[in-house]
Protein backbone atom coordinates (compact mmCIF):
# COMPACT_ATOMS: atom_id res chain seq x y z
CA UNK A 1 0.00 0.00 0.00
CA UNK A 2 1.25 3.52 -0.72
CA UNK A 3 3.09 5.27 2.11
CA UNK A 4 0.96 8.12 3.56
CA UNK A 5 2.17 11.51 2.42
CA UNK A 6 2.67 12.55 6.05
CA UNK A 7 5.34 9.82 6.35
CA UNK A 8 7.27 10.97 3.29
CA UNK A 9 10.58 12.73 3.87
CA UNK A 10 9.43 15.63 1.68
CA UNK A 11 6.66 16.44 4.19
CA UNK A 12 8.95 16.53 7.23
CA UNK A 13 9.87 20.24 7.03
CA UNK A 14 6.25 21.21 6.45
CA UNK A 15 5.00 19.20 9.42
CA UNK A 16 7.81 20.50 11.65
CA UNK A 17 6.23 23.97 11.56
CA UNK A 18 3.16 22.87 13.53
CA UNK A 19 2.94 22.74 17.29
CA UNK A 20 2.96 19.19 18.75
CA UNK A 21 -0.72 19.46 19.66
CA UNK A 22 -1.53 20.36 16.03
CA UNK A 23 0.45 17.55 14.40
CA UNK A 24 -2.28 14.86 14.44
CA UNK A 25 -4.77 17.09 12.62
CA UNK A 26 -2.09 18.36 10.19
CA UNK A 27 -1.26 14.75 9.32
CA UNK A 28 -4.92 13.96 8.71
CA UNK A 29 -5.22 16.98 6.43
CA UNK A 30 -2.21 16.17 4.27
CA UNK A 31 -3.12 12.49 4.06
CA UNK A 32 -6.58 13.45 2.78
CA UNK A 33 -5.06 14.86 -0.42
CA UNK A 34 -6.09 12.90 -3.51
CA UNK A 35 -2.77 12.31 -5.28
CA UNK A 36 -3.15 11.99 -9.05
CA UNK A 37 -0.15 10.45 -10.78
CA UNK A 38 0.94 11.56 -14.22
CA UNK A 39 -0.07 8.22 -15.76
CA UNK A 40 -3.53 8.18 -14.18
CA UNK A 41 -4.12 11.78 -15.25
CA UNK A 42 -3.06 11.16 -18.85
CA UNK A 43 -4.96 7.88 -19.16
CA UNK A 44 -8.18 9.41 -17.84
CA UNK A 45 -7.97 12.39 -20.22
CA UNK A 46 -7.15 10.15 -23.20
CA UNK A 47 -10.06 7.84 -22.40
CA UNK A 48 -12.47 10.78 -22.18
CA UNK A 49 -11.31 12.20 -25.52
CA UNK A 50 -11.68 8.78 -27.12
CA UNK A 51 -15.17 8.39 -25.67
CA UNK A 52 -16.23 11.80 -26.96
CA UNK A 53 -14.98 10.89 -30.43
CA UNK A 54 -16.78 7.53 -30.38
CA UNK A 55 -20.01 9.24 -29.34
CA UNK A 56 -19.61 11.73 -32.17
CA UNK A 57 -19.10 8.86 -34.63
CA UNK A 58 -22.60 7.64 -33.78
CA UNK A 59 -24.22 11.02 -34.40
CA UNK A 60 -22.35 13.18 -36.90
CA UNK A 61 -19.82 10.87 -38.52
CA UNK A 62 -16.04 10.33 -38.58
CA UNK A 63 -14.83 13.93 -38.47
CA UNK A 64 -12.01 14.54 -35.95
CA UNK A 65 -12.58 16.66 -32.87
CA UNK A 66 -10.45 19.77 -32.35
CA UNK A 67 -8.49 19.81 -29.08
CA UNK A 68 -7.17 22.95 -27.38
CA UNK A 69 -5.42 23.21 -24.03
CA UNK A 70 -6.95 25.83 -21.75
CA UNK A 71 -4.60 28.81 -21.78
CA UNK A 72 -4.35 32.22 -20.11
CA UNK A 73 -6.12 34.84 -22.21
CA UNK A 74 -5.52 38.49 -21.36
CA UNK A 75 -7.72 41.37 -22.34
CA UNK A 76 -6.53 43.70 -25.11
CA UNK A 77 -7.72 47.29 -24.69
CA UNK A 78 -10.23 46.03 -22.15
CA UNK A 79 -11.69 43.30 -24.36
CA UNK A 80 -11.24 39.53 -24.62
CA UNK A 81 -9.59 39.03 -28.05
CA UNK A 82 -10.86 36.59 -30.67
CA UNK A 83 -9.15 33.21 -30.36
CA UNK A 84 -7.53 33.38 -33.80
CA UNK A 85 -5.74 36.50 -35.09
CA UNK A 86 -7.92 38.95 -37.04
CA UNK A 87 -10.98 36.71 -36.80
CA UNK A 88 -13.49 38.88 -34.92
CA UNK A 89 -15.00 40.04 -38.20
CA UNK A 90 -15.18 38.33 -41.58
CA UNK A 91 -13.97 34.92 -42.63
CA UNK A 92 -11.39 33.36 -40.30
CA UNK A 93 -8.31 31.95 -42.04
CA UNK A 94 -4.79 30.88 -41.20
CA UNK A 95 -2.98 28.63 -38.77
CA UNK A 96 -3.84 27.92 -35.15
CA UNK A 97 -2.69 29.53 -31.93
CA UNK A 98 1.00 29.56 -31.07
CA UNK A 99 2.31 26.61 -29.03
CA UNK A 100 2.42 26.81 -25.24
CA UNK A 101 5.93 26.71 -23.82
CA UNK A 102 6.68 24.57 -20.78
CA UNK A 103 7.89 26.55 -17.77
CA UNK A 104 8.25 24.13 -14.82
CA UNK A 105 8.73 26.91 -12.25
CA UNK A 106 5.61 28.78 -13.36
CA UNK A 107 2.54 26.74 -12.43
CA UNK A 108 0.32 29.24 -14.24
CA UNK A 109 1.94 28.12 -17.49
CA UNK A 110 3.17 24.67 -16.55
CA UNK A 111 -0.17 22.87 -16.30
CA UNK A 112 -1.55 23.89 -19.68
CA UNK A 113 1.81 23.14 -21.32
CA UNK A 114 1.60 19.59 -19.98
CA UNK A 115 -2.00 19.29 -21.19
CA UNK A 116 -0.92 20.63 -24.60
CA UNK A 117 1.82 18.00 -24.83
CA UNK A 118 -0.71 15.31 -23.94
CA UNK A 119 -2.98 16.56 -26.71
CA UNK A 120 -0.09 16.36 -29.15
CA UNK A 121 0.66 12.78 -28.12
CA UNK A 122 -2.97 11.72 -28.45
CA UNK A 123 -3.29 13.27 -31.90
CA UNK A 124 -0.14 11.52 -33.11
CA UNK A 125 -1.55 8.20 -31.89
CA UNK A 126 -5.11 8.84 -33.14
CA UNK A 127 -4.77 11.29 -36.07
CA UNK A 128 -8.17 10.30 -37.48
CA UNK A 129 -9.87 11.09 -34.15
CA UNK A 130 -8.45 14.46 -33.15
CA UNK A 131 -6.54 17.54 -34.28
CA UNK A 132 -4.12 19.41 -32.02
CA UNK A 133 -4.79 23.17 -31.81
CA UNK A 134 -5.96 23.53 -35.43
CA UNK A 135 -6.45 26.94 -37.04
CA UNK A 136 -9.47 28.00 -39.11
CA UNK A 137 -8.08 26.45 -42.30
CA UNK A 138 -7.67 23.02 -40.70
CA UNK A 139 -11.06 23.23 -39.00
CA UNK A 140 -12.66 23.92 -42.36
CA UNK A 141 -10.67 21.32 -44.32
CA UNK A 142 -11.43 18.55 -41.81
CA UNK A 143 -15.08 19.54 -41.32
CA UNK A 144 -14.63 19.62 -37.54
CA UNK A 145 -17.92 19.40 -35.66
CA UNK A 146 -16.72 19.60 -32.04
CA UNK A 147 -14.26 22.03 -30.44
CA UNK A 148 -12.89 20.80 -27.12
CA UNK A 149 -11.07 22.73 -24.40
CA UNK A 150 -8.96 20.44 -22.20
CA UNK A 151 -7.78 21.26 -18.68
CA UNK A 152 -6.71 19.53 -15.50
CA UNK A 153 -8.96 21.40 -13.07
CA UNK A 154 -11.88 23.81 -13.22
CA UNK A 155 -11.48 26.11 -10.24
CA UNK A 156 -13.55 29.28 -10.30
CA UNK A 157 -14.22 28.67 -14.00
CA UNK A 158 -12.96 32.14 -14.97
CA UNK A 159 -10.11 30.94 -17.21
CA UNK A 160 -12.23 28.41 -19.09
CA UNK A 161 -14.88 31.11 -19.56
CA UNK A 162 -12.27 33.44 -21.05
CA UNK A 163 -11.30 30.70 -23.50
CA UNK A 164 -14.95 30.10 -24.41
CA UNK A 165 -15.57 33.83 -24.80
CA UNK A 166 -12.50 34.12 -27.00
CA UNK A 167 -13.71 31.27 -29.22
CA UNK A 168 -17.15 32.85 -29.30
CA UNK A 169 -15.67 36.08 -30.68
CA UNK A 170 -14.45 34.29 -33.82
CA UNK A 171 -17.00 35.34 -36.43
CA UNK A 172 -16.69 32.11 -38.43
CA UNK A 173 -17.23 29.92 -35.37
CA UNK A 174 -20.18 32.05 -34.37
CA UNK A 175 -21.69 31.51 -37.80
CA UNK A 176 -21.03 27.75 -37.76
CA UNK A 177 -22.59 27.40 -34.33
CA UNK A 178 -25.73 29.35 -35.26
CA UNK A 179 -26.09 27.07 -38.27
CA UNK A 180 -25.79 23.97 -36.09
CA UNK A 181 -22.52 22.87 -37.71
CA UNK A 182 -20.33 22.99 -34.61
CA UNK A 183 -20.59 22.49 -30.85
CA UNK A 184 -18.29 23.00 -27.89
CA UNK A 185 -17.08 20.75 -25.07
CA UNK A 186 -14.83 21.03 -22.03
CA UNK A 187 -12.89 18.05 -20.65
CA UNK A 188 -11.47 18.38 -17.14
CA UNK A 189 -10.01 15.79 -14.82
CA UNK A 190 -11.75 17.46 -11.89
CA UNK A 191 -13.06 20.75 -10.58
CA UNK A 192 -15.06 22.60 -7.98
CA UNK A 193 -18.83 22.20 -8.19
CA UNK A 194 -19.32 25.98 -8.36
CA UNK A 195 -16.80 26.31 -11.21
CA UNK A 196 -18.30 23.41 -13.17
CA UNK A 197 -21.80 24.88 -12.84
CA UNK A 198 -20.48 28.31 -13.87
CA UNK A 199 -18.89 26.94 -17.05
CA UNK A 200 -21.98 24.86 -17.88
CA UNK A 201 -24.08 28.03 -18.01
CA UNK A 202 -21.92 29.71 -20.67
CA UNK A 203 -23.87 30.94 -23.69
CA UNK A 204 -21.97 28.55 -26.01
CA UNK A 205 -23.65 25.74 -24.05
CA UNK A 206 -20.55 23.54 -23.79
CA UNK A 207 -20.80 19.92 -22.77
CA UNK A 208 -18.73 19.86 -19.56
CA UNK A 209 -17.19 16.42 -19.04
CA UNK A 210 -15.56 16.04 -15.63
CA UNK A 211 -13.84 12.74 -14.87
CA UNK A 212 -13.46 12.91 -11.08
CA UNK A 213 -15.26 14.80 -8.37
CA UNK A 214 -12.89 16.84 -6.22
CA UNK A 215 -12.58 16.00 -2.50
CA UNK A 216 -12.72 19.04 -0.23
CA UNK A 217 -12.43 19.73 3.48
CA UNK A 218 -16.23 19.72 3.64
CA UNK A 219 -16.52 16.32 1.93
CA UNK A 220 -13.70 14.65 3.89
CA UNK A 221 -14.16 15.89 7.44
CA UNK A 222 -17.17 16.24 9.69
CA UNK A 223 -18.11 17.92 12.96
CA UNK A 224 -15.36 18.79 15.44
CA UNK A 225 -12.66 17.32 13.19
CA UNK A 226 -13.64 19.64 10.34
CA UNK A 227 -13.66 22.61 12.73
CA UNK A 228 -10.12 21.69 13.83
CA UNK A 229 -8.99 21.44 10.20
CA UNK A 230 -10.49 24.82 9.31
CA UNK A 231 -8.91 26.46 12.36
CA UNK A 232 -5.53 25.03 11.35
CA UNK A 233 -5.93 26.41 7.82
CA UNK A 234 -6.90 29.79 9.26
CA UNK A 235 -3.80 29.86 11.45
CA UNK A 236 -1.13 29.15 8.81
CA UNK A 237 0.30 31.08 7.12
CA UNK A 238 -0.69 33.91 9.41
CA UNK A 239 -3.02 36.51 7.93
CA UNK A 240 -3.50 34.86 4.52
CA UNK A 241 -6.60 36.24 2.78
CA UNK A 242 -7.62 32.95 1.13
CA UNK A 243 -7.03 30.44 3.89
CA UNK A 244 -9.00 27.67 2.12
CA UNK A 245 -7.75 28.53 -1.36
CA UNK A 246 -9.34 30.52 -4.17
CA UNK A 247 -13.07 30.80 -3.63
CA UNK A 248 -12.64 29.28 -0.15
CA UNK A 249 -13.02 25.88 -1.87
CA UNK A 250 -10.73 23.88 0.41
CA UNK A 251 -9.91 21.47 -2.44
CA UNK A 252 -7.85 18.41 -1.53
CA UNK A 253 -6.33 17.30 -4.83
CA UNK A 254 -2.75 17.28 -6.05
CA UNK A 255 -1.47 16.42 -9.53
CA UNK A 256 2.04 15.20 -10.28
CA UNK A 257 2.48 18.41 -12.31
CA UNK A 258 1.18 20.75 -9.58
CA UNK A 259 -1.79 21.69 -7.44
CA UNK A 260 -4.82 23.92 -8.17
CA UNK A 261 -5.04 27.32 -6.48
CA UNK A 262 -8.22 26.12 -4.73
CA UNK A 263 -6.32 24.07 -2.15
CA UNK A 264 -5.75 25.56 1.34
CA UNK A 265 -3.04 28.21 1.43
CA UNK A 266 -0.92 26.36 3.98
CA UNK A 267 -0.07 23.84 1.24
CA UNK A 268 1.37 26.36 -1.24
CA UNK A 269 1.81 29.87 0.22
CA UNK A 270 5.21 31.25 1.25
CA UNK A 271 3.71 34.25 3.06
CA UNK A 272 5.50 35.43 6.21
CA UNK A 273 8.24 32.84 5.89
CA UNK A 274 5.92 29.82 5.82
CA UNK A 275 7.51 26.72 4.23
CA UNK A 276 4.86 25.28 1.88
CA UNK A 277 4.59 21.65 0.90
CA UNK A 278 4.03 22.65 -2.75
CA UNK A 279 6.23 25.69 -3.32
CA UNK A 280 4.69 27.95 -5.99
CA UNK A 281 2.10 25.16 -6.40
CA UNK A 282 4.75 22.88 -7.91
CA UNK A 283 4.94 19.15 -7.09
CA UNK A 284 8.59 18.77 -8.15
CA UNK A 285 9.86 18.20 -4.60
CA UNK A 286 7.23 15.50 -4.08
CA UNK A 287 7.84 13.43 -7.21
CA UNK A 288 8.37 10.24 -5.21
CA UNK A 289 4.96 10.67 -3.56
CA UNK A 290 3.28 10.14 -6.92
CA UNK A 291 5.37 7.18 -8.10
CA UNK A 292 3.45 4.51 -6.19
CA UNK A 293 0.05 6.18 -6.32
CA UNK A 294 -2.48 4.72 -8.75
CA UNK A 295 -6.22 4.62 -9.23
CA UNK A 296 -6.22 1.23 -7.49
CA UNK A 297 -4.33 2.66 -4.52
CA UNK A 298 -6.90 5.44 -4.25
CA UNK A 299 -9.70 2.85 -4.29
CA UNK A 300 -7.92 0.90 -1.57
CA UNK A 301 -7.64 4.00 0.61
CA UNK A 302 -11.36 4.56 0.20
CA UNK A 303 -12.13 0.93 1.02
CA UNK A 304 -10.12 1.22 4.23
CA UNK A 305 -11.95 4.39 5.19
CA UNK A 306 -15.51 3.44 4.25
CA UNK A 307 -15.45 -0.31 4.89
CA UNK A 308 -13.07 -0.10 7.87
CA UNK A 309 -10.75 -2.83 6.58
CA UNK A 310 -6.96 -2.88 6.76
CA UNK A 311 -6.31 -5.98 4.65
CA UNK A 312 -7.70 -5.02 1.24
CA UNK A 313 -4.65 -5.07 -1.00
CA UNK A 314 -4.77 -8.68 -2.25
CA UNK A 315 -8.50 -8.50 -2.73
CA UNK A 316 -8.30 -5.33 -4.78
CA UNK A 317 -5.72 -6.80 -7.13
CA UNK A 318 -8.40 -9.13 -8.54
CA UNK A 319 -10.64 -7.48 -11.15
CA UNK A 320 -13.87 -9.17 -10.09
CA UNK A 321 -13.19 -8.55 -6.41
CA UNK A 322 -12.25 -4.94 -7.09
CA UNK A 323 -15.61 -4.45 -8.75
CA UNK A 324 -17.32 -5.80 -5.67
CA UNK A 325 -15.31 -3.61 -3.30
CA UNK A 326 -16.18 -0.57 -5.41
CA UNK A 327 -19.84 -1.53 -5.21
CA UNK A 328 -19.59 -1.84 -1.43
CA UNK A 329 -17.92 1.54 -0.95
CA UNK A 330 -20.61 3.12 -3.12
CA UNK A 331 -23.23 1.54 -0.84
CA UNK A 332 -21.35 2.91 2.17
CA UNK A 333 -21.23 6.38 0.63
CA UNK A 334 -24.95 6.24 -0.24
CA UNK A 335 -25.66 5.25 3.34
CA UNK A 336 -23.84 8.43 4.41
CA UNK A 337 -26.26 10.47 2.29
CA UNK A 338 -24.29 10.98 -0.93
CA UNK A 339 -26.45 10.67 -4.07
CA UNK A 340 -25.14 12.36 -7.24
CA UNK A 341 -22.38 11.01 -9.51
CA UNK A 342 -20.30 14.07 -8.59
CA UNK A 343 -20.66 13.68 -4.82
CA UNK A 344 -20.19 9.90 -4.89
CA UNK A 345 -17.05 10.35 -6.99
CA UNK A 346 -15.69 12.72 -4.35
CA UNK A 347 -16.52 10.31 -1.56
CA UNK A 348 -15.18 7.15 -3.23
CA UNK A 349 -12.36 8.49 -5.46
CA UNK A 350 -13.98 6.62 -8.36
CA UNK A 351 -14.49 8.28 -11.78
CA UNK A 352 -17.97 9.69 -12.25
CA UNK A 353 -18.71 7.41 -15.20
CA UNK A 354 -17.80 4.31 -13.18
CA UNK A 355 -19.97 5.55 -10.32
CA UNK A 356 -22.94 5.89 -12.69
CA UNK A 357 -22.42 2.39 -14.14
CA UNK A 358 -22.10 0.74 -10.73
CA UNK A 359 -25.13 2.60 -9.35
CA UNK A 360 -27.20 1.33 -12.29
CA UNK A 361 -26.07 -2.21 -11.46
CA UNK A 362 -26.83 -1.76 -7.75
CA UNK A 363 -30.31 -0.50 -8.61
CA UNK A 364 -30.80 -3.44 -11.00
CA UNK A 365 -30.00 -5.99 -8.29
CA UNK A 366 -32.15 -4.16 -5.76
CA UNK A 367 -29.49 -2.88 -3.37
CA UNK A 368 -30.25 0.77 -4.16
CA UNK A 369 -33.61 2.27 -5.05
CA UNK A 370 -34.11 4.73 -7.92
CA UNK A 371 -33.18 7.61 -5.61
CA UNK A 372 -29.91 5.86 -4.70
CA UNK A 373 -30.99 5.11 -1.16
CA UNK A 374 -30.12 1.74 0.33
CA UNK A 375 -32.87 -0.85 0.17
CA UNK A 376 -33.33 -3.36 3.00
CA UNK A 377 -31.33 -5.88 0.97
CA UNK A 378 -28.48 -3.45 0.33
CA UNK A 379 -28.41 -2.40 3.98
CA UNK A 380 -28.32 -6.02 5.06
CA UNK A 381 -25.40 -6.79 2.70
CA UNK A 382 -23.40 -3.89 4.02
CA UNK A 383 -24.08 -4.77 7.65
CA UNK A 384 -23.14 -8.41 7.02
CA UNK A 385 -19.83 -7.25 5.59
CA UNK A 386 -19.09 -5.12 8.65
CA UNK A 387 -20.13 -7.81 11.15
CA UNK A 388 -17.97 -10.39 9.36
CA UNK A 389 -14.91 -8.27 10.00
CA UNK A 390 -15.31 -8.79 13.74
CA UNK A 391 -14.95 -12.57 13.31
CA UNK A 392 -12.71 -13.07 10.25
CA UNK A 393 -10.40 -11.13 7.97
CA UNK A 394 -12.66 -9.11 5.71
CA UNK A 395 -10.71 -9.73 2.54
CA UNK A 396 -8.84 -12.81 1.31
CA UNK A 397 -5.12 -13.23 1.69
CA UNK A 398 -3.29 -15.01 -1.12
CA UNK A 399 -5.40 -17.89 -2.48
CA UNK A 400 -8.06 -17.89 0.26
CA UNK A 401 -11.61 -17.80 -1.04
CA UNK A 402 -14.16 -15.19 -0.11
CA UNK A 403 -17.89 -14.78 -0.55
CA UNK A 404 -18.67 -12.78 -3.68
CA UNK A 405 -22.29 -11.70 -4.32
CA UNK A 406 -23.63 -13.61 -7.32
CA UNK A 407 -25.94 -10.71 -8.20
CA UNK A 408 -22.95 -8.62 -9.19
CA UNK A 409 -21.19 -11.21 -11.30
CA UNK A 410 -20.66 -10.30 -14.94
CA UNK A 411 -21.56 -13.21 -17.26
Amino acid sequence: MAIPLSNKAAAADWLAQFRPVELPIARKLVDALMMVSRDDFATAIYDEIELLYQQQLETTGPQPVALYAERPIRKVFGRIPAYFPDSRNGRATGAGVSPIKVEPRDQEVGSEAIVANMITSFCRYRPEAALSHPGPDDLRANKVRTIVLVTDFIGSGDRILRNLNSLGHVATLKSWRSGGFIKFAVIAYSGSKAGIDFVSRHHLQPSVRVIHGCPTIISEFKGAERADIERLCGRYPKGHRRRLGWGETGALMAFAHGIPNNVPALFHSSARGWKPLFRERSSVSLNDAFVDISAMENTMVRAVKLLTSKTTRDFLLDDDSARWVKSMIILAACQDGFRSDHDLSIRTFLPQREVAELCDKLIEVGWLDAGRKLTDVGRSELETLRKRRKRNPLFPIGNESFYYPTQLRVP
